[in-house]
């Protein structure tokens, strides 16, 4: 039986000032944010991995703190998902390591799409396009104390 891979990932949870740090990108005339993070290497550990995912999206080193959800996505079980992909999500309280010096607008990231990073109050991130959607009204809930299986969710 060949099996398909599933992909594992850490994203940052970055408040600061009730602001959240998101990724912007842009793709045609549709601009989005997104949580900074991304895909695990093999060999490293999903803290080593938000780490280098930070330094190359937000061009800052984090401090990386205990996990707070964990998040599926199947690609097969959403509309506009692509098909093949079930990626595994870890999301974690992080900070910025070094608050006071400002963050640049233009950073390492390979993305093509990626058009900047921007500081979102939370009370209007529900106002933009984030995703996933489904983590607005859980981010502005953050407690150190709380872990969830938040599931299969876009």
């Amino acid at each position: 039986m060949k099996y398909k891979s599933v992909r594992t990932a850490a994203k940052a949870v970055i408040i600061q000032e009730g602001r959240l740090l998101c990724v912007k990108k842009q793709q045609a005339d549709k601009i989005y944010f997104l949580l900074p993070g991304g895909g695990q290497h093999h060999g490293e550990t999903l803290i080593q991995t938000l780490q280098r995912e930070c330094l190359e999206e937000i061009g800052a080193e984090v401090n990386v703190y205990q996990a707070l959800h964990v998040r599926e996505y199947i690609g097969k079980n959403h509309q506009w998902g692509n098909q093949s992909l079930h990626q595994v999500e870890v999301l974690f309280s992080c900070t910025l390591k070094f608050p006071h010096l400002p963050l640049f607008k233009t950073t390492m990231a390979s993305d093509k799409y990626q058009v900047g990073i921007e500081w979102v109050e939370l009370s209007k991130l529900a106002q933009l396009t984030f995703y996933p959607a489904a983590l607005i009204p859980i981010l502005g809930t953050v407690s150190s104390n709380q872990f969830s299986y938040l599931g299969d969710i876009d």
